[in-house]
Formats: C-alpha cells, sequence, structure tokens
C-alpha cells in the first residue's frame, strides 16, 4: 500500500483526492494509524488538498491515537477550507471524547452538533451510551435513550448492553430485567451476553 502511495504521489497527471482517501480509508481499517497521518502529510506536501473526507479519516486517526487537540484541529481545518463538518466528523469526535472518558464534554458536542443542524443517529446514542456507562452514569444513559427516541432515533441492541451490563455487575438485577422486558415489548432482541449476566445473578440469588 505504501509502495502504491509512492506511485501515485509521482503520476502524471496526479490521482485524485477521491483515491487517495480510497487507500487512506483501507490502511485506517487495518490500525496503521500513523501511518495515514504521515501519508496524508506527504499529499498536502505534494499541493494535493485535502477534501471533508481525507480530514474525516485524519480525525478519527488523531482519535484512535488518543491525540485529541490534533482531532480538533483537523475539525477547524474543515471550516477553513469551506467545508461544513457532517454527523461523520461529529460520531467520530464524540468516539475520541468517550474513549478519553471526558464524557461530559461529549455530551457537550451533541449539543454543538444540534445547534448545528446535525441530527444525531443511532451511531452517536450508541457511543455515548457506552461512554456514560463506563463512567457509572447509568441513569444519564437510561434518560439520553429516552430524549432521543422523542426525537425518532430507535435504540437497537448495541444501545442496551453496555446498560444491562453495568446494571447486573452492580447487583441491580431488577433494573435490568425491567429493562429486558421494556426491549422485549419494543422488539429489541438483547444480546447474548447481558442475558448470561442476568442468568448467573438470579442463580446467584437462589431464582
Amino acid at each position: 500500500a505504501v509502495a502504491l502511495f509512492q506511485t501515485m504521489i509521482v503520476s502524471r497527471p496526479l490521482p485524485t483526492v477521491i483515491d487517495f482517501n480510497r487507500l487512506f480509508g483501507l490502511l485506517a481499517r487495518t490500525k496503521q494509524y500513523d501511518l495515514v497521518l504521515a501519508l496524508c502529510k506527504q499529499m498536502e506536501l505534494k499541493g494535493i488538498a485535502y477534501d471533508l473526507y481525507t480530514l474525516n479519516i485524519m480525525i478519527n486517526c488523531f482519535c484512535r491515537r488518543r491525540k485529541l487537540g490534533f482531532a480538533f484541529s483537523a475539525m477547524g481545518e474543515i471550516f477553513k477550507l469551506g467545508y461544513e463538518p457532517n454527523t461523520v466528523t461529529f460520531n467520530t469526535l464524540l468516539n475520541g471524547l468517550c474513549l478519553e472518558g471526558r464524557v461530559f464534554e461529549a455530551v457537550e458536542l451533541v449539543d454543538c452538533m444540534v445547534l448545528s443542524q446535525h441530527v444525531p443517529d443511532l451511531i452517536t446514542l450508541n457511543t455515548l451510551v457506552n461512554g456514560l456507562c463506563l463512567k457509572d452514569r447509568v441513569s444519564e444513559a437510561v434518560d439520553l435513550i429516552a430524549r432521543m427516541m422523542a426525537n425518532g432515533c430507535q435504540p437497537n441492541q448495541f444501545t442496551y448492553g453496555p446498560i444491562l451490563n453495568r446494571m447486573c455487575k452492580s447487583g441491580n438485577t431488577a433494573s435490568a430485567l425491567d429493562l429486558r422486558r421494556k426491549m422485549e415489548h419494543r422488539k429489541i432482541k438483547p444480546q447474548v451476553v447481558p442475558y448470561t449476566i442476568i442468568n448467573d445473578n438470579l442463580s446467584k440469588d437462589g431464582r
């Protein structure tokens, strides 16, 4: 892939930024985040301007490498180049903040997202719920799901998984069972792991 990139940057005419983005996207999926960022820099030095897709890839790489400052700088570059951040941009930054445990800032970013007329989606919801549960803020996660549902965003089994896990691990089996019933009412099938944890807690209680 690196050899292909070196061929691309000396080709005449130069490939389009779309071609480079395809390569960067594939490399990012292999978790070669530092390599992607280095190649992006080489591309820029050759006079090939970034587009929104390139910058979204870079933001993802910075977030995965726990470099949130650089990720937000890349978001500033989006505005500088005359683009508008999209839902992918916001969701990537949200995930980066949650990975760092900065859940309160992630919630604030969702507010900014809504103010800029970007509709939070299921990825937004699942990312925030997982982040809140990692901080033992289960009640806030449940409230968030209710607010998102009121705005037309329907949760799935991955949304509820972290909540069920946290409830069971804290010994709150009754709440976990109640939530499981609500999921069944909404025709959402829980993942296997929460079922296993609930059953384990019930057996320990002699039920």
